[in-house]
């Protein structure tokens, strides 16, 4: 039965993509973008919770579109807005370029690749509007690629899909993924537009030993001090070494293109 349930999501998806592209993405679409970074360990995607009373849960970022704006546009500003201004809106338009988005008839979704970044770098932007769009997320997490794709393989009759406690900041609000977002996903993975392989974890662990890099490997290079995963993914133990938190919350944030 699961197989035969597959067959018939993918000629859903394909029939839902030629008809939605034959009359094209031109703009007036809600629009995301996912933000992703890979190391020796695999694909960690950026996602943030909703800020309370929202119970949406955990998800990447992007809403309504603003009259005037393209898909990508939209994509970019809101970005923008969900990680307080710490990516700009301006680098995440060029990083997209001239992406196709995975497109469902509804909402339109980007992905665009960036160097790791703590996540206290993020929370602790300072913010210079008063729009409060730009306060509507957080807290924020680096989460495994493949946790995503463990999410996708569950039951969702059985309640809120639940992200494995130690990929969450101990101040989340809630501890499941949005299920809006993890829909927009499930839709990139059947379209085969990932522009990355989600891995397990133990895959990504054992190339990363093959190359000489553990995780203490990684989080020796991009946050000395950290001892734990979650050191490097919730930003901890940063403030135990003042020269590199001068440059994880200063630097600006590399995108790669």
């Amino acid at each position: 039965m699961p197989r035969i349930g597959a067959f018939f999501r993918g000629i859903l998806v394909f029939l839902l993509a030629s008809l939605t592209w034959a009359g094209g993405c031109t703009g007036g679409h809600p629009a995301g973008v996912v933000i992703y970074t890979q190391t020796a360990q695999g694909v960690h995607l950026l996602l943030a919770d909703h800020q309370p009373p929202s119970d949406r849960g955990w998800g990447g970022f992007g809403g309504k579109h603003q009259p005037g704006e393209t898909p990508a546009q939209t994509a970019a500003r809101e970005c923008e807005e969900e990680t307080r201004g710490y990516f700009r809106r301006a680098a995440i338009l060029k990083a997209i370029g001239d992406q196709q988005p995975v497109f469902d008839g509804h909402y339109a979704q980007y992905f665009v690749q960036v160097d790791p970044v703590a996540v206290d770098a993020i929370s602790k932007a300072p913010v210079s509007t008063q729009d409060p769009a730009y306060g509507e997320r957080g807290p924020w997490a680096w989460i495994p690629c493949a946790e995503i794709q463990r999410l996708l393989e569950m039951d969702e009759s059985g309640g809120p899909l639940r992200i494995d406690a130690r990929y969450l900041p101990a101040d989340a609000h809630t501890d499941w993924a949005w299920p809006t977002w993890l829909h927009s996903f499930r839709l990139a993975i059947d379209q085969g537009a990932l522009p990355f392989a989600c891995r397990p974890a133990d895959a990504s662990a054992a190339e990363g030993g093959k190359q000489g890099l553990s995780i203490s490997g990684i989080l020796a290079v991009i946050a000395p001090g950290a001892s734990r995963p979650s050191d490097f993914l919730h930003g901890a133990k940063i403030a135990d070494r003042p020269d590199r938190r001068e440059d994880l919350s200063r630097r600006p944030p590399r995108i790669r293109r």
